[in-house]
């Protein structure tokens, strides 16, 4: 919670220590849905402090993980992390019909590729758009407008 207060008063900076406590925290405890939203806030505050929002200080920051992936003896940046967390996230809840937490990492992985795959991201974005319009449909009446009143939720009109 204090991660998404910080992302939310646009500090993504101070969010990130929080992000990551919270991600540690929830894969000791097993639970896959928490698991899953932490590692996706944690996702959120790399990428903004990472693209200089929010008032980062550095973007493309070194996070001191290997990037044994790549065989390369470098470091995993913010967004290659970003990206990492985003698409396992995303894997995850469309494999476990989580939805509400698919949509925003399929839009994590869109800013975070976006300059490296335009079309990708845009299908991302369409991705992202499509389960929540899904979403909305299968919501409430009260539900529904406040996420429609939500400046985070996208607009599916």
């Amino acid at each position: 919670m204090s991660a998404e207060v910080e992302l939310a008063a646009g500090a993504a900076t101070a969010a990130r220590p929080h992000a990551e406590r919270a991600a540690a925290i929830a894969r000791e405890h097993g639970s896959t849905r928490h698991a899953l939203k932490s590692d996706l806030v944690l996702a959120a505050a790399l990428s903004a402090a990472a693209s200089g929002a929010m008032g980062s200080e550095s973007s493309g920051q070194n996070t001191g993980e290997s990037d044994a992936a790549d065989g390369s003896s470098g470091v995993m940046t913010d967004t290659s992390r970003v990206i990492t967390l985003a698409e396992q996230v995303r894997d995850d809840t469309r494999k476990l019909g989580l939805y509400p937490l698919a949509w925003p990492a399929a839009l994590l992985l869109s800013d975070a590729n976006g300059t490296d795959d335009a079309a990708a991201a845009s299908e991302l974005r369409h991705e992202a758009g499509s389960i929540v319009h899904v979403l909305l449909r299968r919501a409430d009446p009260l539900g529904r407008s406040l996420a429609m009143a939500s400046p985070w939720v996208p607009k599916v009109c």
